[in-house]
């Protein structure tokens, strides 16, 4: 987590929305103490959040964290699926919005 905050002391100022990527967000207890402050920086910055990662290897669009300012995307398993075009727009009532097959133009 200290490293996390460490952007936010350094960079804060000029950030408008965060993307996380991640292998898992499993073991929640074990990492309660991140997810708790990853909470509590996007609520002290009052930006959005997206959080993306892929051990599940299931489509899903969540959000499991304290704060509702952290979206959570589980992408499909690796090499089965085409890649997830992501495009951020923080002045948006959509920050994020997610195209699943940008190959296939699905």
């Amino acid at each position: 987590m200290q490293w996390t905050r460490n952007q936010f002391q350094n960079f804060g100022d000029r950030v408008n929305a965060v993307v996380i990527f991640s292998h898992s967000y499993t073991r929640k207890t074990l990492y309660k103490k991140y997810w708790d402050g990853l909470s509590d920086l996007a609520d002290q910055y009052e930006i959005p959040f997206l959080f993306i990662q892929g051990d599940a290897h299931r489509w899903a669009v969540d959000t499991p964290f304290r704060t509702t300012r952290i979206k959570r995307v589980i992408v499909e398993r690796g090499g089965m699926a085409d890649p997830v075009l992501v495009t951020v727009d923080p002045a948006s009532d959509q920050p994020f919005t997610f195209k699943k097959r940008p190959l296939s133009g699905m």
